[in-house]
């Protein structure tokens, strides 16, 4: 369960008797206007007790959303290294349409030209000015340079497009994660998420189900300052499973389990939602609730198929994991969750992404900052459900695999207009 609330404490408005309500018809845009003969889209909107608007939605898209598919695609499974990648671990654009590739295995920034030739290596493995060694994420700054997480040296690193460094400053939030989530505002701020563990832990763990919680907030810090503040999004409870093994302990996730999510708007505005409904709130820059999206879309079940995949996955990794994977089963959630990702353009759209199993393609509904839909689709392209696209200057940047697994840098336009 979660509420959202400010630093002060201030209790989310997210339910709440309607004290005004509207019905609006909006047209879906699924070419570059609605001219198409598109269907409409209602949304109802209420004003609650506090003030807070919230738009309501009923099954969206009303038909099959468009594929998108890209007009350019960089990697190679082999070949000249500088398209051959290991594990990306970010990607940027610059203000000239150059697209930039960070590759956690190769430690190097890479960039390419907006035609996918390639133009420099930016940042090369090492300790000194300029070099990375375990960077997992960057973030375009507003005057065109680039913010790069090294965890492997505690460090974010401000780099030119020709991998000069400007400054550098120690990690502002000490954490480690597969991707750094960071992203930096209009006004130059970078934000970041944390979490602060309210569970206290003596002893070993015992085997079986761990309950745990959480309580979540987004960090931003202000370089030339040092200042920070904090949105406080929630407080979250976490179930996983305890494995024993010899001199230690795994932690197991339990499929199909709710999980907060979160998207910056450059202008500063905070999107947050739990994953198990399709319930959005928009957040200032003081954590007030200003806005709640919600959509009539049901969960699906976890069925019996579910389960069988996962433990005959479990058996073929190691024959001993399938006795954990059927006490796993036992306390998996009873439906999947609605949302999968939130993703803030450059043009403060918010994109939602709806959960997807590995390799189905992936689903955006797309609002605009005052919540009204503008249209859905689908990326024709595999891309990981974890990996977070860069939408800038009309077009989506993402990760995409093939059938071999080989990872590639995609772009793909936009179907409406860059506005």
């Amino acid at each position: 369960m979660m509420t959202v609330r400010s630093c002060r404490q201030r209790p989310s408005p997210l339910l709440g008797l309607v004290l005004l309500a509207s019905t609006l018809t909006i047209p879906a845009l699924t070419g570059c206007d609605a001219s198409d003969g598109s269907a409409a889209v209602e949304a109802v909107r209420d004003t609650l007790p506090d003030g807070v608007e919230r738009v309501r939605y009923g099954p969206l898209p009303p038909e099959e959303p468009q594929s998108l598919f890209p007009d350019l695609s960089i990697g190679v499974l082999e070949g000249d290294p500088n398209f051959v990648f290991g594990d990306v671990r970010g990607i940027e654009v610059g203000t000239d349409g150059a697209i930039y590739v960070l590759d956690f295995q190769a430690a190097e920034l890479r960039a390419f030209e907006p035609d996918g030739s390639f133009r420099r290596t930016v940042a090369r493995e090492g300790g000194g000015p300029g070099e990375i060694r375990q960077a997992n994420g960057l973030a375009r700054a507003p005057d065109g340079t680039f913010w790069v997480q090294d965890h492997g040296q505690w460090q974010l690193l401000r780099l030119t497009p020709e991998g000069d460094e400007v400054s550098r400053m120690p990690m502002f939030v000490r954490q480690y994660g597969y991707l750094w989530d960071g992203m930096v505002d209009e006004s130059g701020r970078i934000w970041t998420s944390s979490a602060h563990s309210l569970t206290q832990r003596q002893g070993p763990p015992e085997a079986g189900v761990n309950e745990a919680a959480a309580e979540h907030h987004l960090v931003s810090h202000d370089p030339p300052s040092g200042s920070q503040d904090t949105i406080q999004l929630g407080t979250v409870e976490t179930h996983s499973y305890v494995v024993p093994l010899e001199g230690g302990w795994s932690f197991r996730p339990i499929p199909f389990r709710a999980s907060l999510l979160s998207a910056v708007d450059p202008a500063g505005a905070v999107w947050v939602a739990m994953s198990d409904a399709y319930r959005i709130a928009r957040l200032n820059a003081r954590g007030d609730t200003t806005l709640v999206i919600e959509v009539d879309l049901p969960p699906s079940p976890v069925t019996a198929d579910d389960h069988a995949e996962f433990v005959q996955a479990a058996r073929e990794r190691d024959p001993e994991e399938e006795r954990f994977a059927r006490e796993i089963i036992r306390v998996m959630p009873e439906t999947k969750p609605v949302l999968g990702q939130l993703v803030v353009d450059d043009r403060s759209r918010l994109w939602v992404r709806r959960f997807q199993e590995e390799d189905d393609p992936a689903h955006f509904d797309v609002f605009d900052p005052t919540g009204d839909y503008l249209t859905s689709v689908r990326l024709g392209v595999r891309t990981p459900p974890h990996f977070p696209p860069r939408i800038r200057d009309g077009r989506l940047h993402t990760l995409a695999v093939d059938d071999l697994d080989v990872p590639s840098v995609v772009r793909v336009e936009l179907p409406f207009p860059d506005r």
